[in-house]
Parts: structure tokens; sequence; C-alpha cells
């Protein structure tokens, strides 16, 4: 039953937050050139492969984290107050459910905090 409900969890945070990832709204940075090389015996090969800098792709990766970030910090608070009040109410009847409203006020901490605990552990790696 854990594992099933780990699988539950796991499906839901996929479906939801993947399309975050590869979502690209601005394509006016984008750029295609088609590179041709010589090989040593003078065949030519020519491919239409995209030139990305380093500036470019690390823009690419911050907008993918900000949009995810951004939505999941939308929808944590929702998430929280339906969770805490299924687990107060759960609560009642279940010991183990009490547990769940620890679970989601850490959820929310941890969510809203990200930027803060992320900066914390550069500083740290970096010193």
């Amino acid at each position: 039953m854990r594992l099933f409900k780990i699988l539950i969890m796991m499906t839901i945070l996929v479906s939801v937050f993947s399309p975050l990832a590869f979502a690209e709204t601005d394509t006016t940075n984008t750029t295609s050139t088609t590179t041709t090389t010589t090989t040593s015996d003078g065949a030519t090969i020519s491919s239409g492969v995209p030139e990305v800098t380093p500036e470019e792709f690390s823009g690419k990766i911050n907008r993918m984290s900000d949009a995810l970030y951004g939505t999941a910090r939308s929808a944590i608070a929702a998430v929280t107050v339906i969770a805490l009040v299924i687990g107060v109410i759960a609560g009642i009847f279940f010991k183990g459910a009490r547990v769940m409203v620890g679970f989601a006020l850490l959820g929310l901490i941890v969510v809203l905090w990200a930027p803060t605990i992320v900066g914390f552990v550069i500083s740290i790696t970096n010193s």
C-alpha cells in the first residue's frame, strides 16, 4: 500500500510539473545554423545543429526553474490548506493522520524557503 501511495504521488508530480519544465514561450533567441565539417578523406558533413552559448543554456535553465518555482509557490498554499483540513478531520479518527499535518507544514516551509535554502547551500559549498 505504501508503494502505491508513493507511485501516485510521483505520477501527480510528474504530470503537473513536467510541462512547465519543457515550456518555452520566448523563441526570439533561438539560432540555428548549418554546420559543415570536412573529414580527413575530403567528404563534407552538414548538419543543422543549433549553436547554444553557455549564457543561453544557463538562461534557459534559470527560466525553467523560475517557472517551476513560481507554479509550486502559487499552488503550495492551496495544497497545504487542503492537506491541513483533511489531516485535522482524519486526525480525529486516525492517529496516523496527524502526521500528515506536520508534513503539510514542512512542505510549505520547504517550498517557500527554497531560494533561501539553495542560497545557503551554495554559500557553504563556495566557502
